[in-house]
């Protein structure tokens, strides 16, 4: 007796459980949150030096030596920038 996967992959099709949406800044549409520019209205949105993560805050934290962002909850646990090495 056999297992049967092809019907098994019909029944249940993969799913992508870590799509988290997030809203644009520019039209209020809603991207995955791994987007760096939005596909409705085509703003561009600056990148987390830390996670890669698109910027869609207001609140960041910026390298005072090379003027990167980055999320504050992701760089509070550095003690250098990942770029410049500056001072965090």
């Amino acid at each position: 007796m056999g297992l049967n996967f092809m019907g098994f992959s019909d029944q249940y099709p993969p799913k992508d459980t870590r799509l988290v949406q997030a809203e644009c800044t520019g039209c209020d549409a809603h991207i995955p949150d791994y987007c760096q520019m939005c596909p409705k209205c085509d703003t561009k949105f600056p990148t987390c030096i830390v996670s890669g993560r698109p910027l869609l805050d207001y609140q960041f934290w910026l390298c005072p030596t090379c003027k990167h962002r980055a999320y504050e909850q992701e760089i509070s646990s550095m003690r250098y920038c990942p770029l410049c090495h500056g001072d965090v």
